[in-house]
């Protein structure tokens, strides 16, 4: 056992230096562009908050069963690739739907967009007679080669497009 002999003190320490870069590139390479990724898509949703809905010109018409939407996007550029609509009526029943099912044209830059859903649009079933009391938009967006849906960016207490009320 005399003639055996142990790792040199300047290897042993030389060997940990080799491990511990060897974490440092794995960890860089692999943890620092999931976090930048992470970072770059919350991002792109902080940049919607610009998009609004009009309460001049949004309204529910009980006689019509319609409900009218404007949208209104301010000047951040970002790739709105979708809406997606909660609309609430008077018994708390939320129902969603998209742009995407429905075709509708999505606001460029600084435009304003009146949408128009009648009760099948919104879910609610061609027999409904309640009436529509709030609506809320959140979009989505492309970031990188994916879409993040963002959360509820706008919502809006609907009142009557009627003269005297929708009781």
């Amino acid at each position: 056992m005399k003639n055996k002999r142990g790792i040199e003190p300047i290897i042993a320490t030389v060997l940990l230096i080799v491990i511990v870069i060897a974490a440092v590139a794995l960890v860089w390479t692999a943890v620092i562009p999931f976090i930048k990724n992470q970072m770059s898509q919350s991002q792109v949703c902080m940049q919607t908050t610009g998009l609004a809905i009009d309460d001049e010109w949004t309204c529910w018409s009980k006689n019509e069963k319609e409900l009218q939407v404007k949208i209104v996007r301010d000047n951040k550029d970002y790739e709105l690739t979708g809406l997606i609509f909660k609309f609430t009526d008077s018994e708390g029943t939320t129902n969603v739907n998209t742009s995407k099912k429905m075709g509708l044209e999505l606001p460029g830059v600084l435009e304003e967009k009146v949408y128009k859903f009648d009760v099948s649009d919104m879910g609610f079933g061609t027999n409904w007679d309640k009436n529509i009391v709030s609506v809320a938009v959140a979009p989505i967006v492309k970031s990188g080669n994916s879409e993040k849906t963002c959360d509820v960016v706008a919502t809006l207490n609907v009142d009557c497009c009627e003269i005297g009320g929708c009781q």
